[in-house]
Parts: structure tokens; sequence; C-alpha cells
């Protein structure tokens, strides 16, 4: 759990302060530290401001019982035995699967729809073939198919070297301008530049590569489902995002592209909304446990157990502060 951090509204000044009284030095009794400290109201802007990203959440507006109210028709048998006819019918897209290219675009199409846990075997399956350096995927000259194959295989956990994009890049050992040509290999390399480890200076300058051009591009690209995939890759990478709400902003964007499979959107629409029935039984059994106490910010219901570790938290912390003290 994350805390607010506290800030202050107008900086304070210690230049007052006599030499023995400066901040961060050892004070010889909290009585004589509190005779000499004065707080001076300082006019002075800070000159640097962290900036951070918000997330913008909005305030819950559910009560008691209005959680305890919802209902969902996505919880019987019928829903149950449907998806598993479903699950079994994408089975069979990986056995008619042919090119590797269309095998990295299923399992990613999958993954980014929430759906990849269904179909942990046929997954770990493919990735052991697509995992092997084998130059008859004749992948090498493709930026797209080459970056979409190393996120998914550092996604999965398997090793993949940097140096598989030092085939897209000068003999200056810069990134090739030519592929400015191609926005979604572009996008794809973005994507894949995010998983580097520390160090890889290769991903280290795909990043600013791919961001740099693809914020100069995004207004001239026609295609708008393009578009509209480029801007919420630059607002946030997806290596980054929460899964489930990844899910639910690619189902929509799914929907519209050329090469839809209509058998996978309705797996994914019918699989979010059967988890959010499970989700929404789990906040309910929760707020049973005590319908009074919620989170002061956000006003979701808190599990004892997180008040637990909240009470277990500032205790820790009201130690530190009394053997800071002592120092």
């Amino acid at each position: 759990m994350a805390l607010p951090l506290l800030s202050l509204s107008t900086p304070c000044s210690f230049a007052h302060l006599p030499p023995s009284l400066v901040p961060f030095r050892k004070a010889r009794s909290n009585a004589k530290l509190a005779k000499h400290i004065t707080c001076v109201l300082s006019t002075e802007t800070l000159e640097s401001t962290i900036i951070r990203r918000s997330a913008n959440y909005p305030q819950s507006f559910g009560d008691y019982d209005f959680i305890q109210s919802l209902e969902s028709d996505y919880t019987g048998e019928m829903y149950k035995g449907r998806i598993e006819k479903m699950k079994g019918d994408v089975r069979c897209l990986f056995e008619k699967v042919e090119q590797p290219i269309s095998l990295l675009k299923l399992i990613d199409t999958l993954k980014r729809l929430g759906l990849g846990y269904h179909f942990k075997k046929e997954i770990k399956e493919a990735f052991s073939i697509l995992s092997m350096d084998d130059k008859s995927m004749e992948m090498e000259d493709k930026l797209y198919a080459t970056a979409l194959r190393f996120r998914l295989l550092r996604q999965y956990g398997f090793e993949v070297s940097q140096d598989v994009f030092n085939g897209f890049k000068d003999k200056k050992g810069d990134f090739k301008e030519s592929l400015c040509e191609d926005i979604e290999g572009l996008l794809s390399l973005c994507e894949a530049s995010h998983l580097a480890f520390e160090g890889e200076i290769v991903l280290e300058e795909a990043r600013a590569f791919t961001s740099k051009h693809l914020k100069n591009l995004k207004g001239k690209i026609a295609d708008q489902n393009l578009k509209i995939q480029v801007e919420h890759a630059l607002e946030l990478p997806l290596h980054w995002r929460m899964s489930r709400l990844e899910s639910r902003w690619y189902i929509e964007t799914y929907v519209r592209q050329v090469d839809m499979n209509p058998l996978v959107f309705e797996l994914a629409k019918l699989d979010f909304n059967m988890v959010q029935a499970i989700y929404q039984a789990d906040i309910k059994d929760t707020l049973r446990y005590e319908p009074t106490r919620y989170h002061p910010c956000t006003s979701i219901p808190i599990h004892p157990s997180f008040n637990a570790c909240l009470y277990l938290y500032k205790a820790f912390r009201a130690l530190h502060w009394r053997r800071m003290a002592l120092t």
C-alpha cells in the first residue's frame, strides 16, 4: 500500500539559525531545540518541481447497500458451459496456425485480452518453438515481428538477447531512419524496449528513438485505430499497466481491427464479464466483515487483515521516531 507524501504549503527557511542548530545535526535536548528554532516563511518558489503522473481515479460512488445490491447474470452454469466450448474452439486455432508471425500475434492478442491464463499449456508449447534461434522464421529483417517475439519471450521468462536489434542499425551504430516508415514496427519496438534490464544500452537507445519519432508521427497517422494505440503506448507502456484494466481497453480496440477474430472477441467479452462477476462477489463478501470502515481517499472498504497491517506499520513508525529523538 502506497502512503501519500506530506507536502508543505510554503517552504521554510533555516537561514537565521545558529550553526549548532542546523537541521540534521545532533541536538542536546528537545527543550533547548524548541527555544531556538524558528520557522521563517519564505516567498521564494521551489526551483525544481517533481512532476508525478496522476492516476485520476474517480471517487467511489457505492455505499454498503449499493454494493450488496450488485447482481450479475454471468455466474450461471450456462455461461460456464459456453465458455468451455469457446475455449476448445480457440485451442484449435493454435493447431491451424502455420506462420510463426501468426502464432506470435495470436499469443499477444490472447494475453492482451486477458485470456492468456486459459491457454497456458498451448502458449508454453508454442514458445518451445519460438524461443529457438531458427533462421527459417525469416524475421530478422522485420522490425515488428522481431520486437514482438522479443517482448513476448521476455514477458514469459525466456532468455533473449538485445542483440537481435543490431540488424536495424546503420554503420554509425544508430537506428536506421528508414524505420520511421514502419509505424507498427516502431510501436512494437517501443513496447519491447520497456522490458530492458539494467545496462542494456541497445534497448535504452531503442526507447529514446521510438518515443521521439512516434511523438512526431502520431498526428500524421491515417489509420485511426493505429493512432489510438500509439497514443495509448506513449501515455503509458504496456508493461507498466494493470493487466485487467488493459484488457478492458483492448477489447474495445480489438473489435475495430481488420484482422479481428469474432470467436476470440466473443470469448474475451464473456470472460471479462464472468471475472467481473467474481470480483463483485468478492467485494460484497469483504464488505460484510466490517461495513463501516472505508479507505479515507477512495471510499473502498478495507479488509480487517489490511487494518492489522496498518496498525503494525504505525507501531513501527512510532518506534522509529522515538529512536530518532534519542540520537
